[in-house]
């Protein structure tokens, strides 16, 4: 083989490398193109699926609200009624005659104030 023959096959080759890069860039530029465009869809869609998470989690968190605020509401209109039955059993006793001081002294005990009132015996003279 001729150093011409040579130099022309070298020549070849260079531009056949020169092509082959080229054409190797050209598709790691598409292809890193696509992963971009992957990537944005992909940050697009955990931030649809982020945001109606965090759209539930509010609507569950006023559920549980609402639930606890009626829970209240009951357990202070039980209360309202507990406290309203004691003190008609107080006024029951006051009327039958019981000791004004002995009721205050009652009342005062604080572990004894939402107990039942001291049994009752009517003394009159």
């Amino acid at each position: 083989m001729s150093s011409q023959a040579l130099k022309g096959d070298m020549a070849e080759f260079k531009a056949d490398l020169k092509a082959s890069m080229a054409e190797s860039k050209a598709d790691m530029t598409a292809s890193m193109t696509d992963f971009k465009a992957d990537i944005k869809a992909s940050m697009a869609e955990s931030k649809a699926d982020m945001t109606a998470s965090m759209t539930d989690f509010k609507a569950d968190i006023k559920a549980s609200m609402a639930e606890s605020k009626a829970d209240i509401k009951a357990s202070l209109a039980d209360l309202k009624g507990d406290l309203g039955k004691t003190e008609d059993r107080w006024l029951n006793v006051a009327q039958e005659g019981y000791s004004e001081r002995r009721l205050v002294e009652f009342i005062k005990d604080p572990q004894l104030r939402m107990l039942e009132p001291p049994a009752v015996t009517v003394k009159r003279k």
